[in-house]
């Protein structure tokens, strides 16, 4: 949030259900009034407060949240480390 006040950015989009970020909303709302600001609602998540602060929000469906898993191991290409997904991911 903090991003589009020095205009690092010009959007954001927030993962959450949380109604302790509305302050830091409401802030860039007053602040940066030309900032595109959103919620994307995790599944089984959602705060009707959020909503009403910022009216284009959306819920995310378990299936988005499945197809954009990483895969079971990442490689990075200049080490050779491999990276295993964690189990909890899975």
């Amino acid at each position: 949030m903090a991003d589009t006040l020095t205009h690092a950015c010009s959007d954001a989009l927030i993962v959450s259900a949380d109604s302790d970020l509305a302050p830091a909303v409401r802030t860039v709302q007053a602040r940066a009034p030309g900032a595109f600001v959103a919620v994307a609602f995790p599944p089984a998540r959602y705060s009707a407060y959020l909503r009403a602060l910022m009216p284009k929000s959306f819920r995310i469906g378990s299936s988005k949240i499945n197809q954009a898993q990483l895969p079971d191991h990442v490689v990075d290409p200049g080490t050779g480390i491999v990276y295993p997904r964690p189990d909890k991911w899975r």
